[in-house]
């Protein structure tokens, strides 16, 4: 795909993600962001997967300068982007919180699922330079 088709597909992405969540969120009646702090544990997991992430794109994106087919270090942040929305998740339905959050959560969710097929399905469609 060339880059412009990228950006295309991306902005479309993002615009339907943020089009669905302001849906629900303005039928809900429901103000701000969802909540997301909880305790010192649930900062620490939420830091230490951020910082796992920043790292592994920093290791593996620094060992493949010259490998033919690198790996898309992309991927990292997305993956850590989704254990910390599966932690929110797990808080918000432990402290109570209102259920409709947790379907915005959820919505968000799939969408990064779709997000990380689709930057391994660029990875695996863009040939080896």
């Amino acid at each position: 795909m060339e880059f412009y088709q990228v950006v295309a597909v991306g902005a479309i992405f993002l615009i339907t993600y943020l089009s669905i969540v302001f849906y629900l969120k303005r039928r809900w009646g429901l103000e701000g962001n969802p909540p997301q702090n909880y305790s010192k544990t649930h900062k620490s997991i939420r830091f230490g997967v951020s910082g796992v992430a920043i790292a592994l794109i920093l290791v593996v994106g620094l060992t493949q300068f010259n490998a033919e087919r690198p790996f898309p270090i992309m991927t990292f942040p997305i993956i850590g982007f989704f254990f910390i929305e599966l932690v929110n998740i797990y808080m918000q339905k432990k402290h109570g919180e209102n259920p409709k959050w947790t379907v915005i959560s959820w919505v968000t969710v799939a969408f990064v699922i779709l997000m990380f097929i689709g930057a391994v399905y660029l990875w695996a469609s863009t040939p080896a330079y």
